[in-house]
């Protein structure tokens, strides 16, 4: 989801958010499951397209400010699991 911050091309907010769940079970004795978010404010996305006009109204370039989260759970170990 993406959308301009106070009705300015110039500013622009973006969020996502995923999940795996994937089975290593037949080379690694596990299971691993991702759960994550991102959020991302840019100063000066890709407007315009042309590189003068952009310098023209951006001189200072583009800029992003991102955080993003991971909760990684390793689980459903084998029996046959080791410990190294």
């Amino acid at each position: 989801m993406t959308t301009p911050l106070f009705a300015s091309p110039l500013l622009s907010f973006a969020a996502s958010a995923f999940s795996l769940d994937r089975d290593n079970s037949a080379f690694a004795s596990h299971r691993e499951r991702s759960q994550g978010a991102r959020a991302k404010i840019s100063v000066c996305p890709t407007y315009p397209r042309s590189y003068a006009d952009k310098q023209a109204i951006c001189p200072w370039g583009e800029h992003d400010l991102t955080y993003e989260y991971v909760n990684r759970d390793i689980n459903h170990l084998t029996p046959n699991a080791s410990v190294s």
